[in-house]
C-alpha cells in the first residue's frame, strides 16, 4: 500500500522539485559557461598563432633589411671606385682632372 499524502509530504515534494529544478537550471548555465570558456580558448589559440606568425614574418623582413644594408654599402663602395677609375680616363681626347 501506498502511504497516505500529508501536506508536510506534499510539501516536501514540492520543495524537492523545485531544487531540482534549480539544480537543473544551474548545471544547464555552468555548461554554457563551459562552452562559451572553450570558445574563448579557441580565439585565444588562433590570436596565438597570429602572434606567432606576425613575429616570424618580422624577423624575416628585420634579416631582409640588413641584408639590404649591407649591399646598399657594398654599391656605394663599388660607385666611388667606379668614379675613382672613370677619372683614368681621357674623355674625348682630354685628360680628366686627376689623369693630367
Amino acid at each position: 500500500m501506498r502511504a497516505a499524502c500529508t501536506p508536510e509530504s506534499r510539501r516536501a515534494s514540492y520543495k524537492h522539485r523545485a531544487f531540482a529544478g534549480e539544480t537543473e537550471g544551474q548545471v544547464r548555465r555552468m555548461r554554457d559557461v563551459v562552452r562559451q570558456m572553450e570558445e574563448v580558448a579557441g580565439i585565444a589559440d588562433s590570436a596565438a598563432q597570429g602572434a606567432e606568425q606576425t613575429s616570424a614574418a618580422t624577423e624575416q623582413q628585420i634579416a631582409s633589411l640588413g641584408e639590404l644594408t649591407t649591399t646598399s654599402q657594398h654599391l656605394s663602395v663599388a660607385a666611388a671606385r667606379l668614379t675613382e677609375t672613370m677619372q683614368r680616363f681621357n674623355v674625348n681626347g682630354l685628360a680628366t682632372a686627376r689623369g693630367r
